[in-house]
C-alpha cells in the first residue's frame, strides 16, 4: 500500500509541475497585447485534462494519506484546485 501511495504521489508531483508550466502559458497568452483566442481555448482544454488527472490522483493519496497528515492534503489540494479554476474562469 505505501508503494502503490508513493507512486502516486510521485505522479501527482509531475503533473502539478507540467500543470504549474500550463497555468503560466494561459497567464503570458493573456496578458499579450493581442492573445490569440484559438490558443487559449486549446490550453484551457489541456488544462481540464490535468484537472481531471489531478482529480483522480488526488482521491487516492487522500484514501492513503494519514488521518494526521489529511488536513494539510486537504488544503494542499484545495489550493491546486483554486489556482485552476481561476484560470479556467479568468
Amino acid at each position: 500500500m505505501a508503494d502503490r501511495l508513493e507512486r502516486q504521489i510521485r505522479k501527482r508531483s509531475a503533473v502539478r509541475a507540467s500543470t504549474r508550466r500550463q497555468l503560466q502559458d494561459i497567464e503570458t497568452e493573456v496578458n499579450k497585447e493581442d492573445p490569440v483566442i484559438d490558443r487559449l481555448r486549446e490550453l484551457l482544454a489541456l488544462l481540464s485534462e490535468k484537472e481531471e488527472t489531478l482529480q483522480k490522483l488526488d482521491v487516492g493519496i487522500e484514501e492513503g494519506t494519514d488521518t494526521n497528515d489529511l488536513e494539510n492534503e486537504i488544503a494542499d489540494v484545495e489550493e491546486y484546485k483554486e489556482r485552476v479554476i481561476t484560470a479556467k474562469s479568468g
